[in-house]
């Protein structure tokens, strides 16, 4: 599935679910499914295993008081809530309990910081936090309106609530080093808020446009026009830089000395703009998102902002952007991003192994033989009785999918720093080096009939329709493009499935408008065309060594059989409101599906004409939905 289309799933509030074990390097045992029984024929019992998950730290935010002190909150890969990391000089420390569960951080100095949820809130000194103490009143979730907060030092912070019109049942809370208590009101819905040495700047919007307004911990200025439309703020004194849209659309920042912005300026290279952190009067740095879902950093110095630069990290998970950002000086800053993980720049941008990775892709050959890939580039592999980690693959940053059919053959597709178009081979002892794909920009997966045929798709990155998605094949020695199913239907690819050189299924074209394609060695032909739109990128798997494949969610109501060019339609299983997410087929009788049922992770088996009733997939946290399942044998799958 390509990364672009990949964003689609947090729509329908599909999570990522499992997530590599990075710290430790030694075997872990598996985890094994609780079944149900479903139907007779249809007895769900096979070996399902879930790919193991760590204790790290899945960040929803991160605040940096100087280049040596930051702290990260969030929850662990095992779902435990109220959790925090403290970056002290040159690590972050393994995550540790909080004695709540706040939903920000602010860290306005050294050993320093306020946490706070929407009901109360905690101080920390750099050693402990102290117990957790009520707001005067409570401050709206998300669900109900917007919330803003920020701390200009340790004995001055603001946090703003409000509902969908601005209720002005929630007023401002100021915090004075020791209890909050009501602050002034004011006529501008807040859409953020930074502080400097001694005053908060609120930017938001009233019916005559957007506005700003200064509290200089007794009143609110009067709410005064901003040359563009929000998106970040941040101020460090009394200078303020804000970024977002002008009114031409494009991209532009702008900046605050003394009461007057000045005129927006081009802001280019980012397909969307998230969050802004200033480490200096003079110096800024931007993070967003940049064509291709990968995430990219941009800096500001003498006046002047660099050219956005990704490191092969993507926005993936909780949401499709990165969510925050926090600068402790001009080289050091962190940011979470979408997947919750957590980059760290001292120099250079990189992940740290106390956070988080999602698994991308699982792929087993057989029922002793697994390899699973992660977005930073290392592998968990089944052996058959146990887990183990390897450490990151050949030189990827980020793995995107990978297709085994034994355990001495298996290609893997990803990136690295800047190339965005990575192949490589396991030979079952060592992964070959990363090579580029012939005339493919952009690799989103890759499937493998036999050791000597695989399909890898992709895309163009610049351009939409029939043009956009491209195809390499590989023959045993050298890939080489191919024309790509795009050609024979417009739009995008979503997923490819191989079983060998002379028969692949590839679903795609448009959200409202998806086609399967068949390729049979030379050429791609349409062989099914649904009129329908679909929630999800469609699952599909065909069964090895033959032209039967299960395409399933195309809808909520109606899964597909194709068998060569034949295509005829099967109803969906019992989803309880929730959706098939994976498929993995291991024989002309049986395929696995996983996904969510009732909002909760579910697997279902089908024959091809009848679905079991769903059954439980034990997992570390039963409300993390599983995205991806592959079969080794007819009795054997595992799932991350």
């Amino acid at each position: 599935m390509l990364p672009s289309l990949r964003r689609l799933m947090v729509v329908v509030t599909v999570v990522v679910t499992a997530l590599l074990a990075m710290v430790s390097a030694e075997a872990t045992p598996a985890t094994r499914s609780t079944v149900q029984a479903g139907a007779a024929s249809l007895s769900p019992a096979s070996d399902i295993y879930q790919v193991p998950r760590g204790r790290h730290l899945d960040a929803v935010d991160v605040s940096c008081g100087t280049s040596r002190f930051c702290v990260a909150i969030g929850t662990t890969a095992s779902g435990a809530s109220g959790r925090y990391s403290v970056f002290v000089d040159h690590s972050w420390s393994a995550p540790k309990a909080l004695p709540f569960v706040p939903r920000f951080v602010r860290c306005p100095a050294d050993n320093a910081c306020v946490a706070i949820n929407y009901i109360e809130w905690s101080s920390f000194n750099g050693k402990r936090w102290s117990n957790p103490r009520a707001f005067p009143h409570r401050i709206p979730e998300p669900e109900v309106g917007r919330i803003s907060f920020d701390c200009a030092r340790p004995t001055f912070c603001l946090v703003y609530g409000h509902g969908e019109e601005g209720d002005p049942e929630f007023p401002p809370l100021r915090f004075d080093g020791d209890t909050w208590q009501d602050a002034p009101g004011l006529g501008v819905v807040l859409l953020s808020l930074s502080c400097g040495s001694s005053s908060c700047t609120g930017f938001g919007n009233t019916a005559s446009g957007a506005r700003w307004t200064r509290f200089n911990g007794s009143s609110w200025s009067a709410p005064r026009p901003v040359p563009l439309n929000f998106a970040a703020l941040s101020c460090v004194g009394s200078r303020c830089y804000a970024v977002g849209s002008t009114h031409s659309g494009a991209w532009g920042w702008t900046v605050l000395r003394g009461s007057t912005w000045s005129t927006p300026a081009a802001l280019r290279g980012f397909h969307e703009l998230s969050a802004l952190s200033c480490s200096s009067a003079t110096r800024c740095t931007v993070v967003g998102t940049l064509r291709g879902a990968s995430v990219g950093f941009a800096e500001l110095a003498g006046g002047h902002w660099s050219a956005p630069v990704s490191r092969g990290f993507y926005g993936y998970g909780h949401g499709d952007d990165p969510v925050a950002i926090s600068c402790g000086s001009s080289f050091s800053c962190a940011a979470v991003v979408g997947d919750g993980a957590l980059l760290m720049r001292q120099g250079t941008w990189i992940r740290n192994p106390v956070f988080k990775a999602a698994v991308r892709d699982v792929s087993c050959a057989t029922d002793s033989w697994c390899v699973a890939v992660d977005a930073w580039g290392a592998m968990r592999v089944w052996n058959g009785h146990q887990w183990s980690f390897r450490p990151r693959t050949s030189a990827f940053d980020n793995l995107l999918a990978v297709s085994c059919t034994s355990a001495s053959f298996c290609v893997a597709v990803g990136t690295a720093r800047t190339r965005s178009n990575l192949v490589a081979r396991w030979d079952g002892r060592r992964w070959s080096r990363p090579a580029e794909l012939p005339k493919m920009p952009y690799v989103g997966t890759v499937s493998c009939g036999s050791a000597a045929f695989c399909i890898a798709l992709g895309y163009s990155g610049n351009q939409a329709g029939p043009a956009g998605t491209l195809a390499a094949r590989f023959d045993g020695h050298r890939w080489r493009a191919i024309r790509g199913a795009s050609t024979v239907h417009a739009g995008d690819a979503f997923d490819v499935s191989c079983t060998s050189r002379r028969y692949c299924l590839e679903i795609g074209g448009s959200s409202n408008a998806p086609s399967a394609a068949a390729y049979d060695g030379t050429h791609w032909k349409v062989v099914a065309r649904f009129h329908s739109n679909i929630a999800l990128p469609p699952a599909i798997s065909c069964v090895p060594g033959t032209t039967k494949c299960l395409i399933a969610s195309v809808n909520r109501t109606s899964a597909y059989v194709v068998h060569g060019t034949r295509v005829w339609r099967i109803s969906s299983p019992p989803l309880g409101g929730g959706s098939i997410s994976a498929v993995a087929c291991s024989s002309a009788k049986r395929c696995v599906a996983v996904g969510a049922h009732s909002w909760a992770s579910a697997g279902w088996v089908t024959n091809f004409s009848h679905w079991s009733k769903p059954f439980r997939l034990r997992t570390t946290n039963q409300r993390t939905i599983p995205i991806t399942v592959s079969c080794g044998t007819a009795r054997f799958c595992a799932f991350a």
